[in-house]
């Protein structure tokens, strides 16, 4: 693939301040603690970030917004809940005033967890800008040209319709670098039948085959140099990091907010993009830190397989019939009687 946009080489400071000013950053935060404010703290002033609120209790919104909590009445009737909550614009406030922090940072506070898509569509709603960045709280810039190459990218590229960037393991803060290495596998082709089943019966451990990669073995090996590496196209980007153009995703409808509170939001609209015959990148010089897993841990393994799955079964339903639906209930059915007895034997 030949070579395209290299901002730090050929684009000058003033045409990359001018791509982040037409994107919106997106973030849906529930529990996250201080990764919000690290996540913001990443972010280029040149940016618009909305901040999505899933009704957290834990106080991860703290030193973000006045004390007056002024509404923004600027926002669009869109951005009010039909259980009339606020949307609030929080400029200048404390927390601003004495972090790096993006210039205009808006925060939307639902009353009820609306789920990722929910949230990030309500984030995206009455957006003019020409990009989309949807990021996950434990997602960071690990440079502040992280997403410029990205947003070249589509610019440059009529066909391309989103992208992603090349997330590296990064432990929280607190976690001390124990923590299980979840986020390692997010780049993925959509899944298949059989890649489905795989995964519910394990056969995907037993074979070291599974049914997402990260990335391709040429960007992972350590001998390979992020700068000479191209962006290639991939079947499916991450919701944790994913560039979309904005007037593309009000074409899909945004995400399918039925795969709720999470997972299979961000392959549903893949597979979307796909069926329209859009392309998607993957492009290994836009770097970003990336924690991986941490609602799994506020949630449980257990709730989270059984959402998991479900929303896996509802993806199938959608885009391959009710065929491949009863195969994946009756092993959806096994693989959970396995897990049971694996959990009581060991």
């Amino acid at each position: 693939m030949t070579n395209v946009c290299r901002p730090s080489a050929g684009e000058t400071q003033s045409s990359e301040i001018l791509l982040r000013k037409a994107c919106r950053v997106v973030i849906v935060n529930w529990n996250s603690g201080s990764r919000l404010h690290h996540c913001l703290e990443s972010i280029p002033s040149e940016f618009q970030v909305v901040v999505v609120d899933n009704a957290s209790s834990d106080h991860s919104l703290d030193d973000l917004c006045n004390q007056d909590r002024l509404e923004d009445r600027s926002q669009p009737k869109s951005l009010t809940g039909s259980n009339g909550e606020a949307s609030l614009g929080c400029h200048l406030s404390k927390w601003q005033r004495s972090h790096r922090q993006p210039r205009d940072l808006r925060i939307i506070r639902n009353q009820q967890n609306e789920g990722f898509a929910g949230a990030a569509n309500r984030g995206a709603a009455g957006c003019a800008s020409e990009f989309l960045l949807f990021l996950n709280p434990d997602v960071s810039f690990c440079c502040e040209t992280s997403a410029d190459v990205m947003l070249c990218l589509l610019r440059v590229r009529p066909r391309a319709a989103a992208a992603t960037g090349r997330l590296v393991h990064w432990p929280h803060r607190r976690s001390g670098g124990r923590r299980p290495r979840r986020s390692c596998n997010l780049i993925c082709p959509l899944p298949t039948l059989w890649s489905a089943l795989s995964n519910v019966l394990f056969f995907d451990e037993v074979l070291q085959r599974p049914m997402v990669r990260r990335m391709s073995p040429k960007d992972l090996c350590s001998t390979v140099s992020p700068e000479e590496s191209e962006p290639e196209r991939i079947q499916q980007a991450p919701g944790a990091c994913l560039l979309i153009r904005r007037a593309i995703f009000e074409k899909l409808g945004g995400f399918d907010s039925s795969f709720h509170p999470a997972w299979f939001e961000d392959v549903d609209l893949c597979k979307r993009l796909a069926n329209l015959g859009l392309e998607i990148f993957y492009h290994p010089q836009a770097v970003f830190r990336h924690e991986g897993g941490y609602s799994v841990d506020l949630i449980g393994e257990p709730e989270f397989n059984r959402i998991f799955y479900c929303n896996m079964i509802r993806y199938f339903k959608k885009h391959h019939g009710p065929g491949a639906v009863v195969f994946l209930r009756a092993a959806v059915s096994i693989g959970n009687a396995m897990r049971r007895l694996f959990h009581i034997l060991t």
